[in-house]
């Protein structure tokens, strides 16, 4: 359900990290962020909310990449994008802070409207697909069930 970038993961991963200041984040976001957000390193400790939040901004950005912007146009649109998150003025949605810069090829978006037909395998493939959204960490599903007709008593 994913869609893949054209930008290879390595230009994210050659890009340094601005040293903006972080936090304070309360005990409670910690435990939030490490439950559900941050990358656990097989000695058990967690990737840093600075490191998941670069991640998340160094993704996004780079898709410029695909549309004529330099490098140094990602970095600065990155960089924005981190202080917003580090600051706490923005925070992405779920999907996106737990899949940019993963390379799992699981989507970015948390709401989607999903296309729908009066028959019964478009009624079913629907389903399916919504099966698949929430399975990979979508959750807002919509469609536009007016186009179902009634066909005769239940």
């Amino acid at each position: 359900m994913g869609s893949k970038s054209n930008v290879k993961s390595s230009t994210i991963s050659t890009m340094a990290r601005p040293d903006i200041e972080s936090g304070p984040w309360s005990e409670a976001a910690v435990s939030l962020l490490e439950a559900r957000y941050l990358h656990r390193h097989e000695d058990g400790s967690y990737e840093s909310i600075e490191d998941r939040f670069w991640n998340v901004a160094l993704t996004i950005a780079n898709v410029g990449l695909n549309y004529g912007e330099t490098q140094d146009q990602v970095y600065e649109w990155a960089t924005k994008y981190y202080h917003m998150m580090i600051t706490k003025l923005f925070l992405p949605n779920s999907p996106t802070l737990m899949n940019a810069g993963k390379n799992n090829d699981l989507q970015m978006a948390a709401c989607f409207v999903l296309p729908i037909e009066d028959d019964l395998a478009s009624i079913f493939n629907t389903m399916r697909n919504a099966a698949l959204i929430h399975q990979s960490g979508g959750g807002c599903i919509g469609s536009n069930s007016m186009v179902l007709t009634e066909k005769g008593p239940i």
